[in-house]
Formats: structure tokens, C-alpha cells, sequence
């Protein structure tokens, strides 16, 4: 490393989740290096101009040209060539790709980019991180759970947490919950929570959708399930999952949910992934849950055919993705600087 602090610069990803990730990985980068975290928004003015700076990224046209090049055909926020030089640069998903083999390869950043590389060639990436559930190819890194803003040593420590979080998220695709799915899940949960004298918290996102929101605030009404604390997505709630799950000792989340599954075993919770009849069809999201199940980190429960949980028994993840991701960025800074000195 050429300097002892490094900035980072993350491409701004306009997916709720995937920017989740990627900030994380950010600040798992800031912990380790120090720096600031830098937002950049940057796009294209138009879809033509974007295919013409990807043939000339695709043909390694990189110097003083790209850069003026940049100036013309991007709107947004590109950093001089000083401010990026050894920094970080943070991307994902195809939008992400351009912008950030441009900072890195034109103006000497350190590229990151979470998923597979689809447009540029992958040698114009330092660190590429596979998608949890994906089979991790050639030169690709696998973390063993989702990169998320979550930071475990500030939560309450396992032993000393009181509360029990349900967290839903809803139909994604082809996945399709049926309106039992929710009323089974606050059953479950109530059930547990009298058993084993937690305070019932439940929250929704942005993918529950208001009518299965107005089925749960009913359903809880109407059981008189006592509910400590409701956050309702639609209604503009909006606390972290840092607090929700500061204090939390069991998390229940919706199975086809990757991220929040992901953010509960980042805080070093209990987590019951729950389901209907059958794990989603999604190969990534059904590899991921029996992954984590087989290396005793999550609890799988169809709630059509369990009614009971025995939170006791369950062992408290263990695993950090923080750990496999830092290894990986020094084994790559290290390489890099050993490359460029030859």
C-alpha cells in the first residue's frame, strides 16, 4: 500500500439492497484502512454513449483521451485522477462495471465489485466477490453470507438480548407467499416469544406490500398478539436493522430474503429462515439457505408443517464475512504491489 489511509469510492447502486451490500463493504474497508466513504453517482447521457465508452474500456483504450472522453459522454460525480490514486472504488451489478473500471484502471483505484463481471473483461476488476448462493468462478471470492452495514461488536452481546424480531419480506419473482403464510408466521412467533418471555417486534420492507401489511396489523389485532414494537414499511418506519436487531436474541426472517437472513447472522443472532411447503425455487436463494443450514448457522422451518421452535437448542452464528472479505482484499493489495514492482 502506497498510502496508509484510503479512501473509498462507491458507485451508487439504485437497488435497495445491493447499495446495502456494497456500503457495507465499504465500511468494512474504512474499519480496516480508515479514509471516507464517497458516494458517486455517475451516468451516462445516453445509451449510446455508454456503448461507445464500453468498446473503448472492452479495448483497453485507457490514458488522457478516456478521461476527456468521461468528461463528455457522464453527468454526475467523477473525481479527479489525484483524489481516486490507490483509493478504493466499490461497484456492482452491470451499471456499476463501467464507471468503475474507468476509476480504477484510467486513475489508479483498487476496483471491488460484488457479483459477476458481465461486460468488461474480469482482469480489469482487482477483487471480484460472487453473489451468496452463486458458484464462486475462477478468481472470484466467496463470502459465506451477504456484505451488510450491520456491525456485530456494537450490538448487545448474544446473552444479554431480550426481544424476538419477525422480519418479512414478501414475494419476489416467481416466489409467491399465500395470505396464511403471514398469519402462520406472528403465530409462530407469539408462541415463541410467551415460551421463552421475549418482546414481540415485527417488521415489514419494501417488498411486503401494503395489503399484506394492513393482514398483519389485522392479524395481530384481532389474535391480541401482544407486539412490542410494529414497524410498517409503507407507513414510512424506517429504523435501522442495526437497532432492531440490537437487543434481539431470535430472529424470525421470510426464507426467500438473502439480505435480511444475511443481517441477522452478521449480529450474531438466532435465525429461524422461515418457509412455504418448499424453499424458493430460486437456485442461488435455495443454495444459500441449505448452506447456511448445514453449517448450523440458521434454522430452516416450513411453517405449514412446524409449529414449534425450540430457541434453547439453536447455536449462535459464529461466522463473520468481515474476515473472509479483509483476507481477501490484503492477499490482493499484496499481489497488486508485488505485480507492479516487476
Amino acid at each position: 500500500m502506497q498510502k496508509e489511509t484510503k479512501d473509498i469510492f462507491v458507485i451508487r447502486c439504485n437497488i435497495l439492497g445491493d447499495q446495502n451490500n456494497i456500503l457495507g463493504l465499504a465500511k468494512a474497508l474504512q474499519e480496516e484502512f480508515g479514509g471516507v466513504i464517497k458516494i458517486l453517482d455517475i451516468r451516462f447521457r445516453s445509451r449510446m454513449f455508454e456503448t461507445l465508452f464500453l468498446h473503448l474500456i472492452q479495448q483497453k483504450q485507457f490514458g488522457r483521451i478516456l478521461e476527456q472522453i468521461a468528461s463528455l459522454f457522464c453527468i454526475g460525480d467523477i473525481p479527479s485522477k489525484e483524489d481516486v490514486q490507490d483509493a478504493f472504488v466499490i461497484s456492482t451489478l452491470g451499471s456499476g462495471e463501467l464507471p468503475a473500471a474507468f476509476l480504477s484502471k484510467n486513475l489508479g483505484g483498487f476496483s471491488i465489485h460484488l457479483g459477476e463481471v458481465k461486460r468488461i473483461p474480469p482482469e480489469m476488476v482487482d477483487l471480484v466477490i460472487s453473489h451468496p448462493g452463486h458458484t464462486a468462478k475462477r478468481n472470484e471470492y466467496q463470502l459465506p453470507y451477504a456484505p451488510s452495514q450491520i456491525d456485530g461488536k456494537a450490538l448487545l452481546p448474544p446473552a444479554e438480548r431480550s426481544k424476538l424480531l419477525v422480519a418479512f419480506g414478501g414475494n419476489a419473482g416467481s416466489h409467491q407467499y399465500s395470505e396464511e403464510y403471514y398469519y402462520r408466521v406472528l403465530h409462530l412467533a407469539a408462541s415463541i416469544a410467551k415460551k421463552e418471555s421475549l418482546e414481540l417486534s415485527v417488521t415489514t420492507s419494501h417488498r411486503t406490500g401494503t395489503q399484506n401489511e394492513t393482514k398483519i396489523k389485522n392479524y395481530i389485532h384481532e389474535s391480541n398478539i401482544k407486539v412490542n414494537q410494529l414497524i410498517l414499511y409503507s407507513e414510512g418506519d424506517s429504523p435501522s436493522m442495526q437497532s432492531l436487531l440490537n437487543d434481539a436474541a431470535c430472529a424470525i426472517v421470510s426464507a426467500e430474503s438473502v439480505s435480511m437472513v444475511s443481517e441477522s447472522l452478521a449480529s450474531f443472532t438466532k435465525t429461524v429462515a422461515v418457509y412455504e411447503h418448499s424453499l424458493p425455487r430460486e437456485l442461488r436463494i435455495s443454495r444459500f439457505l441449505k448452506d447456511q443450514s448445514d453449517s448450523n448457522q440458521i434454522s430452516l422451518v416450513d411453517v405449514c408443517s412446524s409449529n414449534r421452535i425450540d430457541v434453547q437448542t439453536m447455536e449462535t452464528p459464529s461466522i463473520s464475512w468481515k474476515r473472509s472479505f479483509l483476507s481477501a482484499v490484503h492477499y490482493k493489495l499484496n499481489k497488486k504491489k508485488i505485480e507492479e514492482a516487476a
